[in-house]
């Protein structure tokens, strides 16, 4: 049996699970915004524990738009995992693979919290196809009609106000990611801070 290992720490919810192409092995969670880094080691510790290393083929990661630390976490965590058992890294957009869940009957939008009052916001078709860029700002920046769209995401729990029409579910689906994780695959590695890091280092003269 071929497994594929799905990661995201994009936003504030640790996410890992186990799955193949037709079943999910496992998936665990564990909230909290600033503790990424020992959630994702002790979920990981349990969900793979007494897994065959063999079996896993690939690693997923949620490369997001997320806050700077906590995609680092994930994605170190990702990268080493799947160059230490030399299989094959899949990157994908966390809010695509919010969107992939949402069950809409019209173009939608997915927003989670950027933190420092901002949401990283992105549109998508009825069939949940991304139209055009994700973008970071403040809620009250969208425009009327942007803000009138069912949105999923964890930002509406945060901007409940501002978003009129909410939709599940409000965090990537691990299970999800780890099933289907071809489908979500980025050309490009990188991750999606889409700003300068909260913290950065000063410089010396």
């Amino acid at each position: 049996m071929s497994l594929t290992l799905a990661i995201d720490t994009a936003t504030r919810r640790t996410g890992i699970a186990l799955a193949s192409s037709q079943n999910v092995i496992g998936e665990l969670y564990e909230e909290g915004a600033t503790a990424h880094g020992e959630a994702l080691s002790r979920l990981a510790s349990q969900l793979l524990q007494g897994v065959d290393r063999a079996t896993i083929s690939s690693v997923a990661v949620g490369v997001g738009p997320g806050p700077f630390t906590g995609l680092r976490v994930g994605i170190s965590f990702a990268q080493s995992f799947a160059f230490a058992l030399g299989v094959p890294l899949i990157s994908a957009c966390t809010l695509d693979v919010i969107a992939a869940e949402v069950s809409c009957n019209q173009e939608f939008a997915v927003a989670t919290d950027a933190r420092r009052k901002e949401v990283y916001w992105a549109r998508y078709s009825a069939a949940g196809k991304r139209l055009g860029e994700l973008r970071v700002l403040k809620p009250g920046d969208l425009t009327d009609e942007e803000r009138w769209l069912p949105t999923a995401g964890d930002a509406v729990e945060i901007y409940g106000e501002l978003f009129p029409y909410l939709l599940d579910p409000p965090f990537p689906s691990m299970g999800l990611l780890a099933a289907r994780a071809s489908e979500f695959a980025l050309a490009d590695h990188a991750p999606m801070y889409m700003r300068r890091p909260d913290a950065i280092p000063p410089v010396l003269a």
